[in-house]
């Protein structure tokens, strides 16, 4: 549960890593796509995760080809997102995908974990603090609404400047770099 809220908050695969940020910014206005995009993105991630984790730690590492995750990870990943949108395209006609985005959520959940339950965990958190972040920044986008920004600032510009003060206001607890032992 440590590993966790972890992930979620405090190591968050977006606000820490940066994995999605560019992404982010091109949110869902309706809630329903929203749902719909998490639950693939949820099922695809922790699929490739655990395929990949379980490979990765019976294959590569007995041959010593550890550095070759990434690769192994990626045709996991390819075959499970083809596999997933061949099912997804039979039920819906229309839908959108961020390679990049799923993708390295299961790489850094193969990478960050050390047994099968902290790889799912890791995977689960990531993909959920990306739909959580996007939730949140729905909720900002309909109050800028109500705001009209002078002619020089972009709503994609204040969208970034919430995603800082998000960051700031997480981290702000975070006050090691200021033990004066550590410097010595």
């Amino acid at each position: 549960m440590n590993n966790f809220f972890y992930y979620l908050l405090f190591s968050s695969a977006i606000l820490f890593y940066g994995i999605g940020l560019g992404r982010i910014v091109t949110i869902h206005d309706n809630y329903k796509s929203l749902l719909f995009a998490f639950l693939r993105t949820l099922i695809i991630v922790e699929l490739t995760s655990i395929v990949a984790g379980f490979f990765t730690r019976t294959v590569l590492s007995r041959l010593n080809l550890f550095d070759f995750f990434p690769f192994f990870t990626l045709i996991i990943f390819l075959f499970f997102t083809a596999l997933i949108n061949y099912v997804i395209y039979k039920a819906v006609k229309d839908f959108s995908f961020d390679f990049s985005t799923t993708f390295l959520f299961s790489l850094l959940a193969v990478q960050e974990s050390s047994n099968f339950i902290e790889l799912s965990v890791i995977a689960l958190a990531c993909v959920l603090t990306f739909y959580l972040i996007q939730i949140l920044l729905v909720a900002f986008k309909k109050r800028f609404d109500f705001f009209v920004p002078p002619e020089k600032i972009h709503s994609v510009s204040l969208i970034y400047i919430n995603i800082a003060i998000l960051i700031f206001s997480i981290f702000a607890w975070n006050v090691s770099w200021l033990n004066p032992c550590g410097l010595m």
